[in-house]
């Protein structure tokens, strides 16, 4: 019992620690963006936002910060005419946002608003080689809000089921190639293993196939 609680309080530690460690994170780098922007350096504060919000927990109240301001760091530059700097902004947080992705999205209205203004700042920009300057307003919007929108990412199912696949694999190997060093073996149960191995193992080829 003693060894259980042991256990079970270092496994607490452990998530008590990395949850601080990212909490810390973002908001390190919260505050090291809002000092670029005392020294009119919005540039290198949108990269330090963007690392704010790519240090996502659920709950994080930093993430949520770092995204209100990259917006806020977008707006004011469109509405100056820094067309430039705001797409910078609006990518940023598009491209963050994207990044704390796992079986679910976080901030989706957040990457919606940011998709919108980014075609709409593209379309405005008459210089743009692309979309093509022949097409109509519409279509053009319509090019550039599909390119953004388009998923090309893998099967969250069959990652999930690669992920699944691959730690049966390597924990039932372990625990086999663990019991071919005792004496005493029970064949039902290395049968047992065996099989999670190379089913995890076909699980694992077969998530890469497919995701």
């Amino acid at each position: 019992m003693t060894s259980r609680r042991t256990i079970a309080l270092g496994l607490a530690v452990c998530v008590v620690v990395l949850l601080l460690r990212v909490l810390f994170g973002s908001w390190i780098e919260c505050r090291r963006a809002s000092a670029e922007i005392d020294a009119a350096r919005p540039y290198q504060a949108v990269l330090h936002y963007e690392r704010a919000i790519r240090w996502y927990l659920p709950g994080n109240p930093y993430v949520g910060r770092a995204a209100q301001q990259l917006w806020q760091l977008g707006e004011a530059a469109r509405d100056t005419g820094d067309t430039e700097l705001a797409l910078f902004a609006f990518r940023g947080l598009r491209a963050s946002a994207y990044a704390t992705r796992s079986f679910y999205q976080p901030l989706p209205r957040r990457i919606d608003a940011a998709e919108a203004e980014i075609a709409e700042l593209m379309v405005a920009d008459t210089a743009a080689a692309w979309p093509d300057q022949g097409l109509a307003p519409e279509q053009r919007h319509q090019l550039v809000l599909e390119n953004l929108q388009r998923n090309d990412d893998p099967s969250t199912p069959w990652v999930i089921a690669l992920e699944l696949g691959f730690l049966a694999w390597l924990g039932g190997g372990f625990a086999l190639a663990w019991r071919m060093g005792r004496r005493r073996k029970k064949p039902r149960t290395t049968w047992i293993l065996v099989g999670s191995a190379v089913s995890g193992y076909l699980l694992w080829i077969l998530g890469m196939w497919k995701a």
